[in-house]
């Protein structure tokens, strides 16, 4: 009796799995391309482990300035171009710089006026 809703768990396990993936909104915003990842390890085996800028240069050729990379679920954005380094490093650069912060030193122990901890403090920035 029990053996009939094995069958009937897989499918409804399934079924959600489904659902779910059909259903999640995916960002508006698509990443840049890049090579096609693997599952789980994403693109591990595509990164290079010597002379890495020789295949950075090839992906320019191939993908354009930019090359998105998933490494073991860490994104990575290669910028191939000057150009692309200067728009998104200095023009926008504002909205990347930030630390994530650490609980334990910042909040709990209260060392965030200790420089290392600092999150983004507008009054730091020369003008």
């Amino acid at each position: 009796m029990s053996l009939i809703y094995i069958p009937l768990a897989i499918f409804l396990y399934v079924l959600v799995w489904v659902y779910r993936r059909a259903t999640t909104r995916r960002s508006p915003h698509p990443y840049p391309p890049g090579p096609p990842p693997e599952p789980v390890i994403g693109n591990l085996r595509h990164v290079p482990t010597e002379f890495p800028w020789l295949k950075y240069a090839e992906w320019g050729n191939q993908y354009g300035p930019l090359a998105y990379l998933n490494v073991g679920g860490q994104p990575l954005l290669i910028l191939n171009t000057h150009q692309a380094a200067i728009d998104l490093l200095e023009k926008r650069g504002q909205i990347y710089s930030d630390r994530h912060p650490c609980i334990m030193a910042g909040e709990l122990v209260g060392k965030y006026s200790f420089y290392p901890f600092l999150q983004d403090v507008p009054y730091l920035y020369f003008k």
